[in-house]
Formats: C-alpha cells, structure tokens, sequence
C-alpha cells in the first residue's frame, strides 16, 4: 500500500521516540545526580516528586503522546486503507503532527498551560475533521461496493468487491470466469457484455 498519509504517521510515531529519548536523556542524570533510589513497594508519584519539574515534563509529554494520538494512528491508517489520502486529508494529517510537535515543545521546555492548552485545542479540532472525513470515505465506499454488488450479482458474504474491481462501473465488462454473476444461465450469456446491458440481480 502506497499512502501519502503513511509519512505523517511515521512521523509522529519518530517524534515519540524523540521524547523518549529525551525523557530517558534527562532522568538518568537527574536520579543519579540526587541520588534517587526507587521503591516498587511506594508509590509511583513518590518517586516523581523527587525529580525536578523540568524532568517531569518531558515524562508527562510522552504519556500524552500515547493518549489522544492513538486516535490520529487509527483514523489516518483507515483513511489510507479507504484510498482517501487525498490533499486535504494529508494536508490535515501533516497539520496535527505539527501541532503535536509544537505541544512537545512547549510541555517540555517552558510548560506554560495556556499556550499548552491552545495548541492542544487547535489539535483537537483537526482531529475530528479527519474522522468526520474517515466516516464519510467509509460510508461512499461502501454504497458504492454494495451498489456494485446488486448491480453485477456478485455473491460475496461480505456485500464487498474484489480488490481487482474498478472504480467506475460502466467502464466495466464482464470477462467469463473473472467473477459469479446473477444465475447460471446469465453467467453463461455473458460474454465480455458491458455493463449497462447486464440485467438487475434481485
């Protein structure tokens, strides 16, 4: 699958591990520094009360970086498996990812809430025009193949095409074998007919 949202999704899933490494780059020295030793029979927020804040925040991101961009992975995955990586929806997809890197930034460097939370809030919004976008692809997708299906009688459980089918239905013809269409003695009248001669399945 060649997707133009693929890359925004790698990018975020990079940018992840960034935090990471930057959270990890910062906390060894910091626990080793003031000598902070963990207790698994405490609790865990005892131990974070030791590190500085600058510390902290870094942690803090990359928990969040596992929360609400969970949605994006699965929202963008399923608009790239629809075909619907069109302009405006990469467009989108790019845009969260830059505001999700701005998020970091500004979370683990200065943390000031309101410029945090405006970044979050332009995100958010972002973020429901694509699964708005997700559910409308799905939906026309699917009348689409189930008006397909009606239309050729094909008999598959799922009501879905073969992946071989083409987009516009009256460009296509009917090749013998290719697929099981209506009964068998329409299947065997079928010789590469267009379309539009073919009768209505029931």
């Amino acid at each position: 699958m060649h997707s133009s949202l693929l890359a925004p999704i790698v990018a975020l899933v990079l940018w992840s591990f960034v935090m990471c490494a930057w959270l990890y780059a910062t906390r060894i020295p910091a626990i080793r520094q003031r000598k902070i030793a963990y207790d698994p029979h405490r609790p865990a927020e005892e131990f974070h009360a030791q590190l500085p804040a600058e510390v902290r925040w870094k942690a803090d991101n990359y928990n969040n970086l596992m929360e609400q961009p969970t949605l994006f992975y699965a929202v963008a995955l399923t608009l790239a498996l629809l075909g619907a990586d069109a302009g405006l929806n990469t467009g989108l997809a790019w845009l969260y990812v830059a505001l999700r890197v701005a998020h970091s930034l500004v979370q683990a460097t200065i943390n000031i809430v309101m410029p945090r939370f405006a970044i979050f809030m332009a995100a958010t919004p972002v973020l429901l025009v694509d699964v708005h976008t997700c559910g409308a692809d799905y939906v026309l997708k699917f009348q689409t193949e189930t008006l397909w299906s009606k239309r050729l009688g094909v008999r598959q459980r799922t009501g879905l095409l073969p992946p071989w089918a083409p987009a516009d239905p009256v460009a296509w013809e009917c090749a013998p074998g290719s697929i099981d269409i209506h009964d068998d003695s329409s299947a065997a009248a079928c010789a590469r007919c267009p379309l539009s001669r073919l009768p209505s399945s029931t």
